[in-house]
């Protein structure tokens, strides 16, 4: 039994060293294959018997540094390995180490509150195989954690029997505060693990070192209903709204009331149709009530439903699309309801009447005839846009007009207000045949390939005066000697000498006659 020798050499010269590390334990100083319980004289197992399956050995398999660690594995059920490092100490300290869990391993260490072991345990840290870390008490968890697998992870345990205060950090990162009251008997690393897989870990630089007080976390916050209640970041306290932007939620994210079990909270509950055939289909409903679905379809053909009460100001479709080059045919509904946004404020005003005076915006090749004129609150207009589109995009045709709002029951004018139906034109999969010179008679604008189609017309007898062989339709216009004039003064041909005549040699006087 070697429970007393940790502790006669700490308590002899804790107070005479301060801050030197009461013991480094780096494991290089043993054989690979070693017992602990053998080779060293602070180590032991918990029944007190080394160099047995209860001992430990120690491995070059991984090291944090050096290149020797102390190796710790068991069954899933746990053991035999069970080490015990036996520390006694009645003031504040700090025991640090190293761990390395590999991927289907995990490790369970504990505290006991007493030198001999098995007497109480102060706290157990569990490093589960999925990564997660769990601090309890009594078997009660009262932290969580998280770590990296196939990673050396540094754990520091700052205990203060004195104050009965722990603090326990883990990579780096607070875990908990939480009252402690017992001395640092020891520290166990069983051969155990989550109890999903067996224990399998790694053990390296152990230090035992006196600390500071550790008190009730001076500094953090002091608030038990906070979810950061004594966690050393700064005085402020966090709470869900803070964390979550919500007063609905505790500290887990979890809501505080929520009767139906669908793991939205009751005060967030959006009550809307559900139905995806209805017009009014609220995809953001979290509780589904049909009876508020409405199944009419807003446009041109349904003027006069009762479902336009319930719609808002805008144009029905609010979009299409066609091809380039193609036929489009779409009747646009422009309805208004009761109300109507200020654009400028973003106000809601009752609506007194909308004098519509224009729509804009189109792609060419399409056209709309419409007249201008007033529109009433709760009433609708059908507007037709047709024809080729000979242009791609995206183009937002405007139907603007004059919006005049209700207010004390006088009728005000609050500006231009434009509704926006949006047309997108894509590109023609197919290409367009058809005639593409522009001086032809059937030109066409959006035709891509030339189908050899033109007609131009013009005079086609090659006999004529005028003749030219890009004329392929004979139109009369034909002109032949004897229809020219006898007068060789008459330089344009009409049959007349006069000012025409004039004007001609005038411009060409002075030239070179080649």
């Amino acid at each position: 039994m070697k429970y007393i020798l940790i502790p006669s050499a700490l308590l002899i010269f804790g107070s005479a060293f301060g801050q030197t590390p009461l013991l480094e334990e780096d494991f290089e100083s043993y054989q690979v294959g070693d017992y602990i319980g053998v080779a060293s004289s602070v180590w032991t197992t918990w029944s007190g018997a080394t160099g047995t399956d209860e001992d430990g050995q120690v491995s070059d398999e991984q090291a944090n540094s050096g290149t020797q660690s102390l190796k710790i594995f068991g069954t899933l059920a746990g053991g035999p390995m069970d080490l015990y490092l036996p520390i006694g100490l009645e003031s504040a300290y700090e025991v640090s180490y190293n761990i390395y869990v590999p991927s289907g391993g995990s490790a369970y260490n504990n505290i006991q509150e007493e030198l001999t072991p098995g007497v109480a345990w102060a706290f157990d840290i569990i490093f589960s195989g999925n990564g997660s870390i769990q601090l309890s008490i009594d078997q009660a968890d009262i932290a969580f954690g998280s770590y990296n697998l196939d990673e050396w992870t540094s754990v520091s345990l700052r205990m203060d029997p004195i104050n009965s205060r722990a603090e326990v950090f883990i990579g780096g990162e607070f875990i908990a505060n939480f009252a402690f009251d017992g001395i640092i008997g020891g520290l166990n690393l069983f051969g155990y693990g989550d109890g999903n897989t067996a224990g399998l870990y790694y053990i390296d630089d152990v230090v035992v070192v006196e600390t500071e007080n550790v008190l009730i976390c001076n500094g953090c916050c002091q608030d038990p209903v906070a979810c950061n209640y004594l966690a050393p970041q700064d005085d402020s306290c966090l709470y869900p709204i803070d964390i979550y932007g919500s007063e609905n939620l505790d500290c887990d994210g979890n809501c505080l009331n929520d009767s139906d079990m669908d793991y939205v909270c009751d005060e967030d509950e959006i009550i809307g149709c559900t139905d995806l055939e209805a017009f009014n289909y609220n995809p953001e409903a979290t509780d589904s009530d049909n009876t508020l679905c409405i199944y009419f379809v807003p446009d041109c053909n349904s003027f006069g439903d009762p479902g336009w009460l319930d719609t808002e100001s805008g144009t029905y479709p609010g979009q299409s699309s066609g091809i380039f080059g193609e036929m489009y045919n779409e009747d646009i509904a422009l309805h208004l309801s009761n109300t109507i946004v200020e654009p400028v404020s973003g106000v809601s005003y009752v609506l007194a009447h909308f004098d519509f005076i224009s729509m804009s915006g189109l792609p060419q090749g399409l056209i709309s005839i419409m007249t201008s004129g007033p529109m009433n609150p709760n009433s609708e207009l059908c507007v037709n846009i047709s024809g080729a589109p000979i242009e791609t995009g995206v183009f937002d045709i405007l139907f603007t007009g004059e919006a005049y709002i209700n207010v004390f029951g006088n009728s005000i004018n609050i500006g231009l207000i434009s509704f926006t139906h949006t047309l997108e034109i894509g590109d023609n999969p197919n290409p367009i045949s058809g005639c593409t010179y522009s001086g032809s008679d059937n030109y066409l604008v959006y035709a891509m390939v030339d189908d050899g189609s033109c007609i131009i017309s013009g005079c086609t007898d090659p006999e004529s005066s005028n003749f030219h062989p890009i004329f392929n339709l004979e139109d009369g216009s034909c002109q032949y000697v004897e229809d020219i004039s006898d007068c060789i003064e008459d330089l344009n041909q009409d049959g007349t000498i006069g000012t025409q005549d004039l004007l001609q040699l005038l411009s060409a006087y002075g030239q070179t006659c080649e």
